[in-house]
């Protein structure tokens, strides 16, 4: 429902990695694998929320 609201999905690169999962384990709608550094440049001007 997150993503058809247009909201970006992404995924914890630090979290994906500690499980060792990759692109493919996650649900179509996650648009990527990012860092902590990169999330802050995507959510520059928006709002932020955490689940």
């Amino acid at each position: 429902m997150i993503a058809d609201t247009g909201a970006g999905i992404y995924a914890c690169k630090a979290s994906v990695d500690l499980f060792e999962l990759g692109k493919d384990d996650l649900v179509e709608q996650v648009q990527g694998i990012i860092t902590v550094g990169e999330f802050y440049e995507h959510a520059v001007g928006g709002q932020i929320v955490y689940t």
